[in-house]
């Protein structure tokens, strides 16, 4: 998918989910023939979503994975006012 459609289609789909719903995104971090967007573009151009926060990230040199939230972005413990979370 090109960075253009990639976009246009989180700018939609975004705004349909319900707060605190998660978006996990997983990509190949080495450049493929076959796709348009490859490495860290597609989570780049996620991050920049409006209407998305990190959670968080694993990344090593071949993979990237991050979990983003339609909320406000605060971590499980801290919506559930666990003791010591913030």
């Amino acid at each position: 998918m090109e960075a253009d459609s990639l976009a246009a289609l989180l700018r939609r789909e975004i705004a349909r989910l319900q707060p605190g719903a998660a978006v996990v995104a997983a990509h190949w971090r080495h450049a493929v023939a076959d796709y348009p967007l490859s490495g860290d573009a597609p989570n780049a151009l996620i991050a920049s979503t409006q209407g998305l926060r990190t959670l968080g990230c694993y990344r090593d040199r071949d993979v990237v994975i991050e979990v983003f939230d339609t909320g406000d972005g605060r971590s499980v413990a801290a919506r559930e006012e666990l003791p010591g979370a913030e």
